[in-house]
């Protein structure tokens, strides 16, 4: 989507290019929650960081880890995606810079909350027999969340209370005043996040020389010599681990501060090379796609589409009549065609259709619509339909644009399982053959009489008559995401799969059950 915003502004800027550095997206960021989200407002996200992403000039990523966490995933990332730390102030990178100093106070550091590891954390705490120990103060410090539906503050209060060490919890503090508590003499720091990508509050406290213990998590081992700091990673994510590394760190009473590794030390310098590499690139690029801007020009074939338009019909009509490398523009019946100022906009897109599905796999473009009342409502994956924010109000098809080949060749209306076209059928089938769709970002066609064309959705904004009833599935193979999709996608009466027993509420391949189902949900025997 982003990609699409920048074609367009290069008409105006030749130099633009786009590129994304990964830190933490939506799904990534609910893993050290206790159940992945299963919702159409999750996956919309989660598809638009995908193609955000996938369309990117290029990703400069701030660890390896996240790289290959994305790629393990099926993210799809340009071929010169690499990794470029993050830039952070000069420090000490030598091992012999490390410095002894004595510590008694335990310090969370980071907003407190489950994903972070505040439950480990006081888990660990719970094990200390603080009788054996010389002296321990505890220090809660970072901004506030929810842990099992009560404010973490209040959550830490009722389950320190009987703690035998001394506690205090600094909730929302500014930076500067947490720095200076943990600056203080005696003071550790433990990072117990259970997910993390190239945490900077670690690099940090490398900088201030403030001595801390960290599980070994994303790309936490990335930011120094993980040979050399052995004493301060934890290698497993448990609170028994947590445990016996600071009881063992409290009895001798001193810890050595931790140093940067060179390579994030020279992160400034390997971001100058980037730019100054992109700057000479990109004058050998101007004229190249100047020419091909004037060479790419492509037809518009404009199809205006009836209401309850036949999918059979319409491939019929197209297929064999268009030219291969023409370009349609399916135009639902409820859209107004764009006035002639914005045409331009819509041309230039359909002439980087045949080098965006070549470089980027792009089969399709949907485009948003400016409704009656001014709002603007955008289709995105997995239901592709436009609604009406605040109502449960839903048009099932929005104007597409895609080349006639990949439209002839990929839309199955002989199947009959879609008897009427709807654009998300369409991208359904896209999909299956490995292409990807997008939204353009900006609202060129206007959709008329939104009350006269409308379905009634539900409040997840799914149309009833595409919600399967019951706890069914139409694929047997798939991460749960996967599942999900495919639930919203099936026609009613053909589910394939069972999810009811072991929904896998965590990211994972997993096999699905295959029953065989009428179409009131009895079990029919398998032949």
């Amino acid at each position: 989507m982003q990609q699409l915003a920048a074609m367009v502004s290069m008409r105006r800027k030749p130099n633009l290019r786009l590129v994304v550095e990964p830190h933490g997206g939506h799904y990534w960021s609910s893993q050290g929650t206790r159940q992945r989200p299963t919702d159409l407002f999750t996956l919309r996200i989660d598809d638009h960081e995908r193609l955000t992403m996938h369309l990117a000039d290029d990703v400069k990523s701030p660890s390896a880890y996240m790289l290959a966490h994305l790629r393990q995933r099926g993210w799809r990332l340009p071929h010169a995606a690499s990794v470029i730390p993050n830039i952070v102030p000069q420090a000490a990178t030598s091992a012999e810079n490390r410095q002894l100093k004595p510590v008694w106070q335990l310090a969370f550091f980071g907003r407190l909350e489950e994903r972070k590891g505040l439950k480990l954390f006081c888990d660990a705490m719970e094990m200390l027999d603080t009788s054996t120990l010389p002296r321990l103060e505890i220090i809660f410090i970072g901004g506030e969340a929810q842990v099992d539906m009560i404010p973490s503050v209040k959550y830490l209060n009722t389950r320190t209370a009987g703690w035998p060490m001394p506690v205090t919890i600094y909730g929302g503090l500014p930076r500067a005043a947490a720095l200076a508590i943990l600056r203080a003499e005696g003071v550790m720091v433990a990072f117990t996040s259970l997910v993390e990508n190239l945490p900077f509050a670690l690099a940090e406290a490398c900088i201030e020389e403030i001595p801390f213990v960290t599980f070994n998590v994303g790309g936490v081992a990335e930011l120094f010599d993980a040979d050399v700091h052995a004493d301060v990673i934890v290698e497993t994510v448990s609170a028994l681990a947590l445990f016996d590394r600071l009881e063992l760190i409290l009895r001798k009473g001193t810890l050595q501060t931790s140093v940067l590794h060179p390579a994030i030390k020279n992160s400034a310098d390997l971001w100058h090379l980037f730019h100054v590499n992109q700057d000479l690139s990109e004058r050998h690029r101007q004229l190249k796609r100047a020419a091909t801007a004037r060479a790419d020009a492509q037809s518009i074939e404009v199809v205006k589409l009836a209401a309850d338009c036949s999918s059979k019909t319409l491939k019929q009509d197209v297929c064999g009549h268009l030219a291969d490398d023409s370009v349609l523009l399916l135009l639902p019946s409820e859209y107004s065609m764009p006035p002639a100022s914005d045409m331009g906009i819509i041309e230039y897109v359909a002439s980087q259709l045949p080098r965006l599905r070549k470089s980027r796999m792009l089969g399709a473009l949907v485009f948003g619509a400016t409704l009656p009342n001014d709002l603007v409502s955008y289709p995105t994956s997995p239901t592709w339909m436009i609604y009406h924010g605040s109502e449960p109000l839903c048009v099932e098809s929005s104007p597409l644009l895609i080349l006639t080949k990949l439209f002839c060749t990929n839309f199955l209306a002989e199947a009959g399982d879609f008897n009427i076209f709807q654009t998300w059928v369409l991208i359904h089938h896209l999909r299956m053959a490995g292409l990807v769709t997008t939204s353009f970002p900006e609202p060129v066609f206007t959709l008329n009489n939104f009350s006269r064309a409308d379905t009634g959705c539900l409040a997840d904004r799914i149309p009833t008559f595409r919600k399967l009833q019951g706890d069914f599935a139409s694929n047997q193979m798939g991460v749960s995401e996967q599942v999900l999709i495919s639930q919203h996608l099936a026609p009613v009466p053909h589910p394939a799969a069972s999810f009811r027993s072991n929904f896998d509420k965590f990211q994972g391949q997993h096999g699905w059950q295959y029953i065989a189902v009428d179409e009131y949900g009895k079990q029919c025997r398998l032949s």
